[in-house]
């Protein structure tokens, strides 16, 4: 009994050091974690929602690159210089020099214009759910 006694001190000086840091460290209720998690799980539902977008994007270009590759497939041996076919932004842009399009000195559109126009524009509204756009000479 003695040394029970003579061990009580020791353990009670244990017991508030113990409380002591107990209270130092942020203890969260029950409502705080069931924020916590909810707050969790939103994030799990935007990361899948983001992944959906993601792919959902690269399904898109990849529709994006394969009509821009038909385009020029259709519009055959054009010169690089005459006729450029790129995607910016999500859009599908179709440049056309102006050597191509006029005549020197004219504003009339050129035979040879009309037959890439055509076959541009046969190609494209096949392709209606896509932006493209056709720029001519810049000035």
């Amino acid at each position: 009994m003695d040394d029970l006694n003579r061990q009580l001190p020791a353990i009670r000086e244990n017991n508030t050091q113990l409380l002591k840091q107990l209270q130092d460290l942020s203890v969260i209720s029950s409502s705080q974690a069931e924020s916590i998690r909810k707050s969790l799980d939103n994030i799990g539902a935007k990361d899948v929602y983001i992944r959906d977008l993601q792919s959902a994007l690269a399904h898109r270009d990849s529709l994006m690159l394969a009509l821009v590759m038909n385009l020029k497939g259709v519009l055959g041996n054009m010169d690089d210089k005459d006729i450029n076919i790129k995607i910016e932004k999500g859009v599908v842009y179709i440049d056309i020099s102006d050597k191509l399009l006029f005549n020197s000195g004219s504003y009339t559109v050129t035979e040879r214009a009309k037959e890439v126009l055509g076959k541009a524009g046969d190609r494209t509204k096949k392709s209606a759910r896509y932006r493209i756009h056709g720029r001519g000479p810049h000035r």
